[in-house]
């Protein structure tokens, strides 16, 4: 009997913690600069005070993304692995995408 591979991609919501330092005159201004930069993205703020130093992804917060919450789309989709590479059989949409042969 033949074997076949599998690999499954999956969508998370997860937090990332990034560790900046913002250089001011005050703790207000501080503050302020922090308020605008998080109004953008942080690592690409317009503001030359803020500066990235470190960055940690926090595990413990992972969670699923349910169907809904994507927007009707996949969260879970299955593909083959070599010789049928890139070939998705099924997601979790409860479509099935292509028929296996």
């Amino acid at each position: 009997m033949a074997q076949y591979d599998f690999y499954q991609d999956q969508k998370y919501t997860i937090w990332e913690r990034i560790h900046f330092t913002i250089e001011a005159r005050s703790e207000e201004e501080a503050a302020a600069k922090a308020t605008s930069a998080i109004r953008s993205d942080i690592y690409f703020t317009e503001e030359e005070s803020v500066r990235v130093v470190d960055t940690e992804i926090l595990f413990d917060t992972v969670e699923e993304i349910s169907i809904e919450d994507n927007a009707g789309n996949a969260t879970k989709e299955i593909y083959m692995v070599a010789p049928h590479q890139d070939k998705m059989p099924v997601d979790n949409t409860d479509e099935v995408i292509a028929t296996a042969s």
